[in-house]
């Protein structure tokens, strides 16, 4: 816990999968910025350098007293832990704008409140992601590769209860394994990769016993 973090050395919890490592700002109402760490006293930021220093099961930034946004500022890509979860009362938001691919990790967890991805799209390379936006704003996840929506660190079922637009996309199979649920309308794309002959197998799939609901406009699938 600190107003900024410098991981100049390493920090080894073990790879467990259990083995758990917590990063939160001291000064809640300020931004946490995930890629880029500007070393001034109002920004607590993480660069790649950071997080590659850390070796453990999963790594949370941010809890549910972080009011201040989290920004992705530049691309990340840790290798030394499988799980990251990212948690604000505020938004999780594409600083870096464009195409640029932010996180690179097998599973993501998001909670917000404010929106994810509200207004530019979080651009992802992940395997699993789950999400919880509760207040307001869109949840806008562009994944390359296969993606499925599953429980990760926790979070047990996805939902926008936020009053805007829900869009998942993927330039590959998309698999629903969760209860996915969002207030405003929704789109969900496997985009085919192989746009030759064939054969076609980036689907998008609902897996049995899973609800994937919308209570606005419209569900496009």
């Amino acid at each position: 816990v600190g107003s900024d973090i410098n991981l100049g050395g390493s920090v080894n919890v073990t790879s467990g999968s259990t083995s758990r490592v917590f990063l939160r700002n001291s000064i809640t109402a300020n931004p946490i910025n995930i890629g880029t760490d500007t070393g001034v006293l109002t920004s607590f930021g993480l660069t790649n350098t950071d997080l590659a220093n850390i070796t453990a099961g999963s790594v949370k930034i941010g809890n549910s007293s972080q009011s201040g946004n989290i920004n992705l500022s530049a691309a990340v890509s840790p290798a030394n832990f499988n799980t990251l979860s990212l948690e604000t009362t505020g938004g999780i938001v594409n600083t870096l704008g464009g195409s640029t691919t932010l996180l690179t990790l097998p599973n993501l967890a998001i909670r917000a409140g404010t929106g994810i991805g509200s207004t530019t799209p979080l651009n992802l390379a992940v395997s699993k992601v789950t999400f919880n936006n509760s207040a307001s704003g869109n949840v806008k996840l562009s994944n390359v590769g296969a993606l499925t929506v599953n429980s990760v660190d926790g979070l047990t079922t996805s939902s926008n209860a936020g009053t805007g637009t829900t869009s998942i996309s993927t330039a590959s199979p998309l698999t629903f394994a969760v209860n996915t649920s969002s207030v405003g309308s929704a789109t969900f794309t496997a985009g085919e990769v192989n746009n030759g002959a064939g054969p076609f197998t980036d689907n998008l799939t609902v897996n049995t016993g899973v609800t994937v609901s919308v209570t606005g406009l419209g569900n496009s699938l």
